[in-house]
């Protein structure tokens, strides 16, 4: 009853709290149920937790102190054991499940036991000490039913041990022996010890006899008390094994219906609660559609709004910037106009005025002089038989130069006239200075366009395969270093350079392709290279001139370079390798780095070959090439 008021009270508890959160939700506005809904849908669900965890620590705990012994606790597991019988390979889901269930609660149920066991264990002794007190207060009350008894026949004993006294006394004294005895002792006192000793021997057969009366009397009353006794202790042991009997197999049967009465109302509450959550989650999902259908609708309506007002600001800051631009090429305008009448001004003053006269005087001065000179020198032509010719060819050549000039000159003006408008009507960053300024100051693009420079070319000679190609193995890749000296490579300062740095770790980026060098590539030269070995000069049948010896010495010192390199890469790959530096999980990056480290030692083997072949003609080549250039 109590568990069925429980359970009953625990739904109306979670079904309150979830009409409560769907009528807190509905008067909710749009907006502000999407937000809730987490937080609403979160909290249901710890509180079905909670219930559904209570409500089973509640019955296990109830069924659990209900058995009040320990071997009623092993037989409701045992019965339980038989009730849920092993799982079978025809078992159903719903079967698992109830049988999941079953074994879920019984364990819940020993787990409060566990935690309740102290509680368990004094309802135990208070049980154990009521049998007790029942069982000492039935052995009480036969005690004093036969302390009653025994009182009751010693009184009777006494009664008639007096009734028997009286009675000898009576029979004696009318039996005229005492009289006579009396009379006897008085008249002679020889008969008193005869009389004392039959009345001694007569009370003591008397007594004797009912003293043994009395003691069989007592064992047939201490022997029909304890049968007494052993019977009602019987009747007792009976009565309480077969209430304990009837009270077990009652609690048996209660537990089992209790199990299955929880069973069938929990699927029933879960089926309506899922149902309760069901539609209303549905509902709380139709409810965020249309709140993110309102959401759109107004942010449509912002950009809308936003876009609107950002084209009028548009028209408004190109409105106030032509304004601005147009403001600042009248400034302009009216300050070049303003600099050229006071630079007419100043040039008008009396002393340029005087310059300029003496400087026109000199001029034509000059020209007289000049033309003086050139009818003298016509003269002379003349007179000599070769003017005609001359003054044709003068006149052919002044024309084409004049016209070339004036072509140029035409150009030029033409494209500062239109580069000056241009920058008035266009350019409204341009600073404000006067127009012959700014043209001086600029450098005329038709300048640009015929004298533009070529772009940088290197004369064959120069090194090609150096040491960028390999910079991007470098942690910080440096501008090119200054290229090796002839005595550096002939005094080998190479290898005790590089051995005494620090090593450097490399990324896994291949090595690019060596370029084969151009002066190599023709099959006479490179013949002439191998037969070139000899350093003696008397040997050299075919000597080439100095640019291509320096040429052919960079290129070997660029081999020996790359070598160098090379040998550093491998150190640096074998080194990340050797300290474990990839996982196992990244086992192809390091086979990729195994086989490009094999690649690389077989090439830097092959590359030391030829630089061990060509060593003679490195040497021979370091002393030839100062010796040419002395005698050149």
């Amino acid at each position: 009853m109590n568990g069925n008021i429980i359970s009953k009270r625990a739904t109306i508890w979670v079904l309150h709290d979830v009409y409560k959160s769907w009528r807190y939700l509905s008067s909710l506005k749009s907006h502000e149920k999407a937000s809730m809904q987490a937080r609403d849908s979160a909290t249901i669900r710890h509180h079905l937790r909670v219930w559904i965890h209570s409500m089973r620590q509640k019955i296990a705990r109830r069924k659990l102190l209900q058995a009040r012994d320990s071997r009623l606790l092993s037989v409701v597991w045992n019965s339980l054991k038989l009730y849920t019988a092993d799982a079978t390979n025809n078992d159903d889901l719903r079967r698992k499940s109830r049988r999941f269930r079953y074994f879920s609660l019984l364990f819940n149920g020993f787990t409060a036991f566990k935690h309740n066991k102290e509680i368990l264990d004094q309802c135990v002794c208070r049980f154990q000490f009521k049998n007790r007190i029942k069982l000492e207060r039935s052995v009480f009350l036969a005690w004093k039913s036969f302390a009653l008894h025994r009182r009751r026949l010693f009184e009777i004993k006494e009664t008639i041990q007096s009734c028997n006294e009286k009675a000898l006394l009576k029979r004696v004294w009318c039996s005229g022996f005492v009289k006579h005895h009396m009379e006897v002792q008085l008249y002679n006192g020889k008969f008193d010890g005869a009389i004392e000793h039959y009345e001694h021997n007569l009370l003591r057969k008397t007594l004797t006899a009912w003293s043994k009366r009395c003691q069989a009397q007592r064992t047939y009353m201490e022997a029909l008390t304890h049968l007494a006794r052993n019977h009602e202790l019987q009747k007792l042991i009976e009565k309480r094994n077969k209430c304990f009997s009837s009270w077990k197999e009652h609690t048996l049967h209660q537990v089992c219906t209790r199990h299955i009465a929880t069973y069938i109302r929990g699927r029933y509450e879960h089926r309506l609660v899922h149902r309760s959550l069901g539609a209303w989650t549905s509902y709380i999902v139709a409810l965020r559609r249309k709140a993110a259908m309102y959401q759109r609708a107004e942010k449509h309506q912002k950009r809308t709004l936003l876009l609107r007002y950002f084209t009028i600001w548009e028209c408004k800051r190109e409105c106030r910037i032509s304004s601005r631009n147009q403001l600042r090429s009248s400034l302009l305008h009216w300050k070049i106009s303003l600099q050229r009448k006071t630079f007419h001004t100043w040039k008008s003053h009396v002393s340029m005025k005087m310059e300029e006269r003496a400087r026109y005087h000199g001029a034509l001065e000059f020209r007289h002089e000049y033309f003086i000179r050139q009818g003298l020198r016509l003269w002379f032509l003349a007179a000599t038989g070769l003017q005609e010719q001359r003054l044709h060819d003068l006149e052919m050549v002044q024309a084409a130069h004049s016209m070339q000039i004036w072509r140029k000159v035409a150009s030029i003006a033409r494209h500062w006239r239109n580069r000056t408008m241009r920058a008035r009507v266009h350019m409204s960053g341009t600073s404000i200075v006067p127009i012959m300024h700014f043209a001086i100051s600029q450098e005329s693009s038709s300048r640009k366009h015929f004298n533009r420079k070529k772009p940088l070319q290197l004369p064959e000679n120069q090194f090609i395969g150096t040491v960028i190609e390999y910079s991007e193995l470098n942690k910080f890749p440096r501008a090119r270093p200054r290229p090796r000296k002839p005595y550096d490579l002939f005094l080998k300062l190479e290898e005790h350079t590089f051995e005494e740095k620090e090593e450097v770790n490399f990324s896994n980026i291949p090595l690019k392709a060596e370029p084969e060098h151009k002066l190599f590539q023709n099959d006479e030269i490179r013949q002439e290279a191998l037969i070139s070995k000899c350093p003696d000069r008397s040997n050299w049948t075919k000597t080439p001139c100095i640019d291509e010896l320096a040429s052919r010495l960079e290129y070997w010192m660029s081999r020996k370079r790359n070598l160098i390199e090379m040998k550093r890469h491998v150190q640096a790959m074998t080194t990340q390798i050797n300290c474990n530096f990839f996982a196992m999980s990244n086992f192809e990056r390091k086979t990729g780095f195994l086989n490009l480290r094999e690649a690389l030692e077989k090439r830097i083997t092959d590359e030391a070959k030829v630089l061990q072949g060509a060593r003679q003609e490195i040497q021979g080549l370091a002393k030839a090439i100062p010796i040419l250039r002395a005698e050149m």
